[in-house]
């Protein structure tokens, strides 16, 4: 009864009467509102994209949601911050809006590339001087539709904050605190962050997480049918899916990581996807039309063992429909060490976060790491002796 009587006296007493406790309340209605906006946003725009990276065991499935968060809801908190201190120009918060919405688009895409593969280094030694998610053409080519993205919904931000404010000023207590209603009434603005989020993960996301979705969905299917199922019983996309991957079911255990190890820079529609089991196999598959199909699997270890021991013997690597490249930098280093190297005795393999996989041979008198990173090409990026 009193907080209806309470909310009855704000409607109809004289406006000044409570205008320097509105505005106030306001000044801090705005902070609530900034963060519930901004973590409706991140939830529905990377929270599904972090689940499903998750199902598909993909590697720092969490890491892209986390850095996210850190920044997108204190600018969104800034939005709603700067906006509740304006208290007599409409105008003046809607630039404030578009202005800070006109940034979340781009500043996901770097944190989703370069920062990133920035954070990744930190936590392995062997990432560092190589980025692991460029922030390719492709990519840049997205800057002004995200950026358009989030002005319009600024827009409506906008209006919905002096909405939302209103009624939980209405539905504030009595010394004019925030209730339980006023919170509840504040997730109005769901709807606008709920549409934002999807539009960023449909252009940012979905088309970086289906190729390793493709692969979790052939990994399953060979883990859950019988190596002598009868394919005669299956659909036609289940059967050519079981057929073309059946020669790896052995291979295949319950436990494994799966990292893009390459994109195509341009158009983002073809990916390399390397899945580790934990049994050592190395499976790498390359998905096309934006992971709608697949095609050249193939048992990783044996090819990069070859490409080593070619390297280490003559400082050029030859396959037949593969693509390797050894920048000048790592040539100068064969030629330099070349009478140190040969044949080597032992190759092992250690792969690493991203198309990052660290070669390790031994020789007579000594040890060499090579890093190879990417895939098409895969670049002999350096080598070191130890």
């Amino acid at each position: 009864m009193n907080t209806r009587f309470n909310t009855l006296d704000k409607l109809f007493s004289r406006k000044e009467l409570h205008q320097a406790e509105r505005e106030k309340f306001e000044e801090t209605a705005g902070v609530h509102y900034g963060l519930v906006f901004g973590i409706g946003l991140v939830l529905v725009g990377w929270g599904w994209d972090a689940y499903e990276l998750w199902r598909a065991s993909n590697e720092f499935f969490w890491l892209k949601l986390l850095l996210i968060a850190l920044v997108i809801i204190p600018l969104t908190a800034l939005a709603g911050t700067i906006a509740g201190h304006i208290h007599r120009s409409n105008l003046r918060k809607m630039i404030v809006w578009v202005l800070i919405g006109s940034v979340l688009g781009p500043i996901s895409l770097l944190m989703s590339t370069e920062g990133l593969s920035t954070v990744i280094a930190l936590f392995d030694a062997t990432i560092r001087g190589v980025t692991l998610y460029p922030f390719s053409a492709g990519l840049q080519e997205r800057v002004v539709l995200t950026a358009v993205f989030g002005a319009v919904i600024g827009v409506l931000a906008t209006a919905m904050q002096k909405l939302t404010t209103a009624w939980a000023w209405d539905n504030s207590s009595n010394d004019n605190r925030f209730t339980f209603a006023s919170w509840t009434l504040l997730w109005a603005c769901a709807p606008l962050a709920i549409a934002l989020g999807a539009l960023y993960d449909g252009s940012l996301n979905s088309q970086m997480r289906a190729p390793v979705q493709l692969s979790h969905r052939l990994i399953e299917l060979m883990l859950t049918t019988p190596p002598d199922a009868d394919i005669r019983a299956m659909n036609t996309f289940t059967m050519l899916d079981y057929v073309n991957t059946s020669k790896w079911q052995k291979d295949f255990t319950t436990h494994y990581v799966q990292r893009i190890a390459d994109l195509d820079p341009r158009t983002l529609t073809s990916a390399f996807v390397d899945v580790e089991f934990d049994n050592g196999f190395i499976w790498r598959c390359q998905s096309v039309r934006n992971g709608d199909n697949w095609k050249d699997c193939l048992d990783l270890s044996p090819q990069y063992r070859d490409w080593m021991q070619q390297f280490l013997r003559t400082g050029i690597v030859q396959c037949g429909e593969c693509l390797v490249t050894i920048p000048p930098p790592t040539q100068i280093w064969y030629a330099q060490n070349a009478s140190h190297l040969g044949t080597p005795q032992q190759i092992s393999i250690a792969h690493h976060a991203g198309g990052v996989i660290l070669v390790t041979a031994t020789l007579a008198n000594t040890q060499v790491d090579c890093r190879i990173v990417g895939a098409s090409p895969a670049v002999i990026h350096d080598c070191a002796i130890r």
